[in-house]
């Protein structure tokens, strides 16, 4: 079915959130999902790289962008975000092969790692309950 497609004007919290400020080791979009990696700084997170990138030291959702290396930004690590696209009610969404995009758990395919994001809650919203589980399909 594929990512969603964010627009980055579009992503928010809603209601109450537990929102972390970060610190980018590369350009982040509002919308995408990062980890934290070794050296403390958040990429973009991504299925099919390696247990770290995955989000097994951390993972989250940029509320807003930074343009470049060392710019900080805010990182949503709970509660309810609009993730500046269509979601669906029930449907359970991961962290994508592409980096920095949500998927849905069922695309993640053999040898990906699994890290579940949250279940959507409506078309406009996505309940993150954040599990990297470090173990590939």
């Amino acid at each position: 079915m594929g990512n969603i497609t964010v627009t980055a004007a579009n992503v928010a919290t809603v209601g109450i959130a537990n929102v972390v400020e970060g610190q980018a080791a590369a350009a982040i979009t509002a919308g995408q999902v990062v980890y934290k990696n070794t050296s403390g700084t958040r990429a973009l997170a991504q299925s099919d790289g390696t247990a770290i990138e995955s989000g097994t030291l951390g993972l989250g959702i940029a509320v807003n962008s930074a343009p470049g290396v060392g710019q900080r930004f805010d990182i949503q690590i709970s509660g309810q975000f609009n993730p500046g696209g269509t979601a669906a009610s029930g449907v359970v969404y991961a962290v994508s092969a592409t980096a920095g995009l949500i998927a849905l758990a069922s695309d993640i395919s053999s040898g990906q790692y699994m890290s579940i994001l949250g279940v959507g809650a409506s078309a406009a919203a996505i309940n993150l309950s954040i599990y990297a589980s470090g173990s590939t399909v």
